[in-house]
């Protein structure tokens, strides 16, 4: 049996999906820790990033169902959980996350 994935996609328009990868592309030097799960990523950022991180999981959320995000506040900071059951998208969520 033949499994289908929802397409690795951003139903944003291109200019505000440009815009909040760019957002995500301002937090990788921010990355206090990345540790990568059987379907994706842990990332924790520093804690007074916590409410702009959270912000932004939302937005990701609501525009890219391919995509589980998940955020906990931590002694450490925030941690986000990035993960997908398609395989194919770890190299996605890595360079979302952290950068390549």
């Amino acid at each position: 049996m033949t499994r289908s994935y929802l397409p690795i996609a951003c139903s944003l328009p291109i200019r505000d999906a440009a815009s909040q990868v760019g957002e995500w592309t301002d937090l990788h030097q921010q990355v206090i820790s990345a540790e990568e799960t059987t379907d994706g990523l842990v990332v924790t950022y520093p804690a007074d990033l916590a409410d702009a991180v959270e912000d932004l999981v939302a937005r990701e959320s609501a525009c890219c169902a391919w995509l589980s995000l998940s955020t906990i506040r931590t002694d450490d900071g925030v941690q986000v959980t990035l993960a997908s059951d398609d395989p194919d998208a770890g190299p996605v969520i890595r360079e979302l996350a952290v950068g390549s």
